[in-house]
């Protein structure tokens, strides 16, 4: 897999759209152009999704990996008689896997 360009990416408005920049150097002020989006709201997400990925070599396997520890906890939950329907922790994870679209 190749390696893409390291972050943190960022975004600036201009009468045109938004550019997606990229950092020439660690922190450095200025970047180097990306990628060019008219909606504000697609450059946030690109870049919310690329920086909290950051030095996660296979993003993909965070929205399995969640669904599998949900799955095991849930299974094993009833023969352990623990009900954590209205625990803080579980509203978390339901909220968690809401967000990346498991639920």
């Amino acid at each position: 897999m190749r390696k893409h360009t390291p972050g943190p990416w960022k975004y600036t408005e201009d009468v045109f759209g938004c550019l997606i920049e990229a950092p020439v150097a660690p922190d450095s002020l200025s970047g180097y152009i990306l990628a060019r989006t008219e909606d504000p709201s697609n450059a946030a997400r690109i870049i919310e999704c690329v920086n909290a990925c950051e030095g996660i070599e296979n993003p993909a396997a965070i929205r399995a990996l969640i669904f599998a520890a949900k799955s095991v906890m849930m299974a094993r939950l009833p023969a352990l008689n623990f009900d954590l329907s209205g625990h803080p922790d579980m509203a978390a994870l339901d909220e968690a896997l809401h967000l990346l679209g498991v639920k």
